[in-house]
């Protein structure tokens, strides 16, 4: 009989560890993720200038680029990890009436088909959300090489998020039921944060609160495609002073300089962003003193926005 008892005891203690262990159930319904995607050693990434917070299985890359948003060029900012696929948060600025749901609806079309592009995948399923009371969708995308694309987009006031998990190889359907639910982890651990603006460019920063400007840029000539370079447009255009502390490494090459001129043609505000750190200061100086002939909509003076370009000689 203590025998027969033990037998019992053990059978029992055998099924109850066996029943802790087995995986649990996502809380969408979803199959559970297993081994290294549940997620559960994944540290929480944050960033202050991007205003977001995520899981990533280890620390992300950091990238920069730059997206094409109506007149504007505007600088994307990625932060990415490539596991057994490859997570990704993009983000960028692009001025606009934030409480217009037309043009919300319009860059969130505008970003689902660049993700298309990009991916060269096919659109399986959209579905509208709305993330903190943000506009969004959620994407599934087939991609050419087998496996799906998910991805969530919102606008968040002025700034778009586009966060991407992209499968690394060619998967199984059945493979994919794990790597949906590892996907929807990772896109539910997407908090938005309040933003650092504290480096923010003044021309970026008078374009974020005059929006109106962003779609008055300045062309050299009657080709809008011309990128809004205004040297040959200046009425004065003093050369920047090439910098002491340049000439101890030869810096040399272009610098753009984005520039707000008000009605009288004057330069109100003025932000590098490109060329040799060492001449950027210099190039924004110069070009606050640039004078330009007032710019007439409707017969009335305006604002515009543009860009003046200087090049260095190394010294």
């Amino acid at each position: 009989m203590n025998i027969y008892r033990r037998f019992i005891f053990l059978l029992l203690v055998f099924i109850s560890s066996s029943i802790s262990s087995l995986p649990q159930q996502s809380k969408l319904g979803e199959p559970p993720a297993i081994g290294k995607n549940t997620l559960g050693d994944w540290k929480e990434f944050s960033s202050t200038d991007g205003g977001f917070k995520i899981l990533f299985p280890k620390t992300p890359k950091e990238s920069t680029g730059s997206i094409n948003v109506g007149k504007l060029v505007v600088k994307t900012y990625t932060y990415s990890v490539l596991d057994d696929a490859t997570y990704a948060v993009m983000y960028f600025d692009a001025p606009h009436t934030v409480d217009d749901p037309k043009i919300n609806g319009e860059l969130l079309v505008g970003m689902r088909n660049f993700i298309l592009a990009e991916l060269k995948g096919k659109l399986l399923s959209e579905s509208p959300i709305s993330f903190d009371n943000n506009p969004g969708r959620l994407l599934e995308i087939s991609l050419p090489k087998g496996g799906i694309a998910r991805a969530m987009i919102i606008v968040a006031g002025q700034r778009i998020y586009r966060i991407t998990v992209v499968p690394a190889k060619r998967i199984s359907a059945d493979e994919d039921s794990f790597a949906k639910a590892t996907s929807i982890k990772y896109l539910e651990s997407f908090k938005l944060t309040t933003i650092d603006r504290s480096t923010e460019g003044e021309v970026d920063r008078y374009l974020r609160e005059h929006p109106e400007l962003a779609q008055r840029e300045f062309a050299s000539d009657s080709n809008a495609a011309s990128g809004g370079i205004l040297n040959g447009k200046a009425l004065s255009l003093p050369f920047p002073e090439y910098p002491l502390l340049a000439s101890g490494v030869h810096a040399a090459g272009t610098v753009i300089v984005k520039v707000i001129i008000d009605e009288e043609g004057k330069v109100i505000a003025a932000q590098a962003v490109g060329g040799h750190p060492l001449l950027q200061q210099s190039a924004e100086n110069a070009a606050r003193k640039a004078r330009f002939s007032p710019t007439l909509e409707n017969g009335k003076p305006v604002k515009v926005y543009g860009k003046v370009t200087y090049n260095f000689v190394a010294r």
